[in-house]
């Protein structure tokens, strides 16, 4: 702090310590490098620096560049005798010193304690910092080092190598504030933000404004206006090596309003064209989805949307990224498949060889012998045992579930990579050799595997479990740390056969009857990689179809036609009563003396709750008549015999009778009048049973149309009659098959042929780990394009449907995660697989997996958005999906209050009793499990999330599997839906 006066106070940093400890580096012989020995007689030590690069320094912990620390045993100490004031200035990176007061300590690493004679030796070669910064100043003012004023409290300026006194490449944020009478100067380069030495005297930057600050910067003539700190501002913009392409900087605040420090800000870097082609980068965040670069491609591309920007910006990046499961490890030194637990084998298992008793009962062997079959990791193929050359026996350690053991190992140094080493697999023992030094027992593994598939358990409190857990069993070795543990972890699952295990014993390889559901188990957008490949994605050689958009597909056209039979049918049969206005006027007078006063205000309220409802009932009556003469204009044009029905049950006489209508023509009606495709009330299969019927309109005929539960129930109420069956409703079911017929057949002239069964040879065994996309199916079809339909691959997510339907799309994929997983599950609760969704869940999604994957359609579709999936699918393939039956589930009906029942499967099961069995809620039982997952998915890269969940939906099938199996005779059979074979009996 300055107290000269006439100048501010200027407070830099806080005052360092009086003694300060730092290490030195080893003395040069001159006799060349001395030994061991030679090391302990003099006292240095080993030297356990690391190999520091040129440049600028690499972060703002300046700690990692000069070794580990040592204890103080090891460390050797020298005092360096000072005059009264003087100091000494030690450079420990480029723009960083260190400066020493009287009585400082020094202390060199070594493995001894002794005495230094020569501290100068310990020192790097010191540069004229004095010299640094008269250049600093010099090129500031020449404009050679761009040091510019973004906002009042704000400056931006390229960073300074100390001892080459030149610029950097990089840029630093400087901002300068008041409080009362100090001015406070802060910075970002890594001279300022040290914690090695707590001093930012040394920061260039800040010194040149402590002293230059009004004469670069004067108030008064500014030669650019300066802008706001909130506001995101392109301060550098130089052309490229190319035509077209610029070099542009950008300042960007935190996309937090509440963060305004300097911390906050970030510089981000875009190289490439004007339209946002290129490659960008932050010097805060390293991900795809960076908010500072999505904020930057905004203020570039502001006429894009923010999925379309974040995905232009970060275009170039994604094609030059590599799956970060090929960067993450060497691999293990186990290699050979593992079997999955004991608690989660399944008759369809392979046999595995008998391992030994385990270790954790057993205790481990004294000696882990390298054999035949002992590989390295290094290479493909791996380099294997060879048995005339020489081993070496090393230590290493096993991790149990209680304890961890210390134990010898054979290994054979590699003869590829000269760096590491041939071991043996271990698999016999129920051990999992990771490197050689590190070996945990499969029970270890197996153990974390069961508790995370049972309930919610993150990896952290697991680590911390087991650490509690070895030191109560007073375990001489500490449990692993929570990254050594994940990496074993997910090298270990990788190896284990959890195969066969997306089949259903009783639905076999292709279910008729499947139910899908998203959920969101989703990890962060930044991590997803060009690897994945939802079913959804159309790659270039997708054949192409020609299927078009069929418009007005309802069984009755007119909207408004449709509205008012729905209006009318939900409403409650009025009858016109004649209210006595003056009678209710006297029965709200006032109270008398002596009266009940409470009693007067409930009844008064009583009375009023009444006028309002017969009030609203005459408002509905009076809509009522405009509505009656209307429909049966425009049922006359439709169909005589529907309007007939409508009269009969919602006509004049009806209204003044004060008669409640037959709940099997107001269902008929509703369905008939709904917004959904008449394919929707009746699908191809429907229509054969109908044109039988039509044929020969007998009692039996009638029984088989429960796949039109409408029509079916009202057939059972005629034929139950004397009268038998009428022709006005023979009339009905005539024109209803016509209508159907009309609709499948131009839908399918457009489409006529099935999907081609066609599957390139590069898109054929695609990882899933990389893909994202795992089905018990193999994909047999590219997903095709449809070049006529506009809005082919438009996202559903995130908003209501329109007018059809008034249930949302759930808000998958908002913020800064992926929209998660689309499972799909038989109704024995077997899921048969899953791929993950980029952004959101969609039509698309159900759509894609099926035509890439199915040989023959489902015959019954069971999903949340099923009036919706029908026409999406039938509009698209017609052929493939005309047989198919689409649903939706019980648990979500309740929401869908605009679609008619006709899309529930609960109105299906009331007539067909061979329904009753389907669990519709099979996808929610999962989600459920699926959901413990949640918390540890979100903070995953792609592939670890993509194994984790595999995991758990294997073990999640495998349980149901073995519970199926322990089932009776008699309720196997019950779940196989089995029921007698059809007779002659009433409807």
């Amino acid at each position: 702090m300055s107290n000269v006066p006439g100048k501010k106070r200027i407070r830099i940093s806080s005052p360092p310590n009086t003694r300060k400890t730092i290490r030195l580096a080893e003395p040069e012989l001159q006799h060349g490098v001395p030994s061991t020995s030679q090391r302990r007689q003099l006292g240095i030590g080993s030297p356990q620096r690391q190999i520091r690069t040129s440049g600028p320094a690499r972060s703002s912990n300046n700690k990692g560049s000069v070794g580990r620390l040592q204890t103080p045993e090891e460390q050797q100490t020298c005092v360096l005798p000072q005059t009264e004031g003087a100091r000494e200035r030690i450079d420990w990176d480029e723009g960083l010193e260190i400066q020493l007061d009287e009585g400082c300590e020094y202390r060199a690493e070594g493995e001894g304690v002794g005495n230094v004679n020569d501290a100068a030796l310990a020192m790097p070669q010191e540069p004229d910092i004095q010299s640094s910064n008269s250049m600093f100043v010099e090129e500031v003012f020449d404009e050679h080092l761009p040091f510019w004023q973004l906002t009042e409290t704000f400056f931006v300026a390229n960073g300074w190598d100390v001892r080459a006194r030149k610029p950097t490449a990089r840029w630093y944020h400087v901002q300068i504030s008041g409080i009362g009478d100090e001015l406070i100067v802060s910075c970002m380069c890594p001279a300022s933000t040290s914690r090695s030495t707590g001093l930012s005297a040394s920061c260039f930057h800040i010194k040149f404004l402590l002293e230059y600050l009004e004469v670069k910067f004067p108030r008064s003539s500014q030669p650019y206006p300066l802008q706001d700190d909130s506001e995101v501002i392109l301060f550098s913009r130089e052309r490229g090596s190319q035509e077209g392409i610029w070099i542009n900087h950008f300042s960007i605040p935190s996309t937090d309003i509440n963060q305004t420090s300097l911390k906050a800000r970030a510089v981000v870097q875009f190289d490439g064209d004007d339209e946002g082609t290129g490659s960008w980068a932050c010097s805060k965040d390293s991900g795809q989805r960076c908010p500072h670069i999505a904020a930057a491609s905004k203020f570039m591309m502001p006429d894009l949307g923010e999925d379309d920007r974040i995905e232009k910006a970060s275009s170039d990046m994604n094609a030059q990224m590599i799956p970060r499961r090929r960067l993450r490890g060497k691999g293990p030194i186990s290699y050979l498949p593992i079997p999955p637990p004991l608690w989660a084998r399944i008759p369809s298992d392979p046999d595995f060889p008998q391992c030994t008793k385990p270790v954790d009962i057993c205790g481990p062997p004294p000696l882990i012998m390298l054999t035949s079959g002992g590989t390295c990791h290094c290479a493909n193929p791996r380099p294997e045992y060879d048995s005339s050359r020489p081993l070496r026996t090393r230590k290493c350690v096993i991790y149990g579930l209680n304890c961890a053991w210390e134990s010898m190992i054979e290994v054979q140094p590699c003869g590829t990579c000269a760096k590491r080493n041939i071991g043996p697999d271990c698999q016999d023992l129920g051990l999992f050799n990771y490197d050689n030094d590190r070996l945990v027992t499969h029970a270890l593994m197996d153990d974390y595997t069961s508790a995370y598939t049972v309930s919610e358990q993150t990896f952290t409190s697991w680590v911390t479990l087991l650490t509690r857990r070895y030191e109560t069993m007073r375990s001489n070795t500490r449990f692993l740390t929570e990254g050594s543990f994940l990496d074993i972890w997910f090298a270990y699952v990788q190896l284990q056969c959890f195969d066969g295990d997306m089949i259903c014993g009783v639905c076999g390889p292709t279910p008729e009857d499947t139910i899908w559901d998203g959920v969101t188990l989703a990890y962060g957008k930044k991590h997803v990689l060009p690897t994945l490949r939802p079913p959804t994605i159309i790659p270039d050689d997708a054949p192409s179809r020609g299927s078009r958009y069929v418009r007005h597909q309802q069984a009755i056209p007119g909207r408004d036609l449709r509205d008012a039979i729905r209006r009318v049918c939900r409403t409650k049969v009025i009858r016109l009563v004649i209210t006595d206005m003056q009678e209710t006027t006297e029965n709200l007078q006032d109270v008398e003396e002596g009266e009940d006063e409470e009693q007067f205000e409930v009844d008064r309220a009583v009375q009023q709750r009444k006028a309002k409802a017969e009030k609203k009932s005459m408002e509905e009556y009076k809509r009522r008549l405009d509505d009656i003469p209307m429909i049966s204009k425009g049922l006359a044009e439709v169909c005589s015999g529907l309007q007939t029905i409508f009269l009969q049950e919602y006509g004049m006489p009806a209204l003044d009778a004060g008669s409640t209508p037959n709940d099997s023509y107001r269902l008929l009606l509703l369905h008939l009048a709904a917004e959904e495709s008449v394919l929707q009330m009746a699908n191809r299969p429907a229509l054969k049973d109908l044109a039988i019927f039509v044929t020969e309109p007998t009692m039996r005929n009638a029984s088989a149309l429960v796949k039109i539960p409408a029509l079916h129930g009202a057939l059972r109420h005629e034929f139950a009659a004397p009268s038998g069956v009428s022709q006005t409703l023979l009339e009905v079911a005539h024109w209803l098959y016509k209508r159907g017929k009309e609709i499948l057949q131009e839908l399918i002239q457009n489409n006529s042929g099935l999907p081609e069964r066609c599957l390139p040879s590069e898109h054929d065994g695609e990882d899933w780990i990389e893909t994202g996309c795992c089905y018990s199916m193999r994909p047999i079809r590219l997903r095709p394009a449809y070049p006529n339909l506009k809005h082919d691959v438009r996202g559903d997510f995130n908003g209501q449907r329109g007018h059809k339907c008034s249930k949302y799309w759930d808000l998958y994929g908002k913020g800064s995660l992926t929209g998660g997983l689309m499972c799909v599950w038989c109704p024995h609760s077997v899921c048969y697989g899953f791929h993950n969704i980029p952004k959101g869940e969609g039509r698309n999604d159900v759509f894609s997996a099926i035509v890439t994957r199915w040989e023959k359609a489902p015959k019954r579709i069971i999903y949340d958005f099923a009036c919706a999936l029908g026409p999406y699918c039938m509009t698209r393939e017609p052929q493939f999906f005309a047989d198919t039956q689409f649903a939706v589930d019980g648990f979500h009906a309740k929401d869908h209050t605009k679609c008619s029942s006709a899309s529930f499967l609960s109105t299906y099961t009331n007539i067909d009793p061979r329904l009753k069995d389907i669990n519709t809620s099979a996808a929610e039982c999962g989600n459920s499990g699926i959901k413990r997952m949640r918390k540890s998915v979100r903070w995953m890269s792609q592939d670890r999330a993509i194994i984790y969940a595999k995991i758990f939906l294997s073990v999640w099938n495998r349980n149901r599997i073995r519970a199926m199996d322990k089932k009776s005779p008699t309720e196997t059979a019950k779940i196989e839906g089995m029921v007698p074979r059809n007779r002659d009996f009433k409807i």
